[in-house]
């Protein structure tokens, strides 16, 4: 991978340099990888990531005009929902009892529901349950999946038909819809979530600015994106594994993404690191086959190494160096 320095925005050449930076206005870039390629399902071109200047935001340039096709059916966030489990008539109690002032209590009730993602993501910034969430970019409709099984009323958007008729034919409530197109009448939520969804959206800025408008009175608004500050995508460079061009757009830090919040009109009140044990083994594989060496891991992951290399992520996490960021928000007054 080639660096090859800084640039300006010149008319001369729009394609190949980024314009105006959305985070920060400014017109600056380097380039900090070039020839990248989609590792995932090896469909043909080479991408160039560029870093903004002045505040640092990263993003691929040029944008595939052909975008959709980098999104082929085998596609993992827009398939299966493995691994759920069934629904148990005590779930929906056990999350009511999760809030409970009795820290006893509390903890019973989380250490019953534990396996379920959605409920400890909002442990993490919720006081009390929600009375409705939407879920943009709900992909598989997993985080539907796992609200529904504490019966609290989910809804989704996703730009792929192909993916929300998965999620409707499962019984839960997906729209078709993109931040430039929100269905009509969505109304508002408690909660609205992105989970790994920003990074995809050509303007980040805009997206947040329209679904903002969604998020009820003393509502939060939750979005998770790769951290690439994070150890993992400094120890891996091109080889970590959620580069993932060209279908991550955008490279966020703590920093921008709370830059994206604040143009956004949104007040940032938690950020939580949350990289896991998947992402390391998913950059060990690429890096070793970047370096063309004979030993291999397989695809998916070994459940033994991944469980081996918790303990890595949690270090991580805890000196905020995680390869993942969910960062809280609300509305701005």
């Amino acid at each position: 991978m080639t660096e090859v320095g800084w640039s300006k925005t010149a008319p001369a050449q729009p394609s190949r340099v980024p314009p105006r930076c959305p985070v920060c206005d400014a017109e600056e870039f380097r380039v900090v990888f070039s020839g990248l390629r989609d590792r995932q399902f090896d469909l043909d071109g080479d991408f160039t990531l560029w870093e903004c200047g002045s505040c640092g935001v990263r993003r691929i340039w040029p944008v595939p005009e052909d975008l959709a096709r980098y999104y082929p059916d085998p596609y993992g966030p827009h398939q299966g929902l493995e691994g759920l489990g069934p629904r148990r008539p005590w779930h929906p109690l056990a999350w009511r009892l999760s809030f409970s002032r009795n820290s006893c209590v509390r903890d019973a009730a989380r250490a019953r529901i534990r396996g379920n993602e959605a409920a400890q993501e909002m442990w993490a910034y919720l006081d009390r349950p929600p009375r409705s969430v939407l879920d943009y970019g709900c992909g598989s409709g997993r985080f539907l999946a796992r609200l529904d099984q504490i019966r609290v009323p989910g809804r989704g958007v996703d730009f792929s038909p192909a993916a929300v008729e998965r999620v409707v034919a499962r019984g839960l409530r997906a729209q078709v819809g993109s931040y430039e197109d929100l269905p009509e009448g969505l109304g508002v939520f408690d909660v609205v979530h992105l989970g790994h969804v920003l990074e995809h959206l050509t303007d980040p800025v805009t997206a947040l600015s329209a679904v903002r408008a969604h998020v009820a009175p003393g509502g939060r608004l939750a979005v998770a994106v790769p951290n690439a500050a994070s150890a993992l995508a400094v120890i891996f460079g091109a080889d970590w594994y959620q580069l993932d061009a060209p279908r991550h757009l955008w490279g966020f830090d703590e920093p921008t993404l709370r830059r994206v919040f604040e143009r956004a009109g949104l007040e940032v009140e938690r950020v939580v690191y949350a990289g896991q044990a998947g992402a390391i083994y998913q950059s060990l594989r690429y890096a070793l086959e970047s370096a063309g060496t004979p030993a291999s891991l397989p695809d998916p992951p070994d459940s033994a190494i991944v469980h081996g290399l918790e303990a890595l992520a949690d270090e991580w996490n805890g000196q905020q160096e995680g390869d993942a960021i969910l960062m809280i928000g609300s509305v701005r007054p």
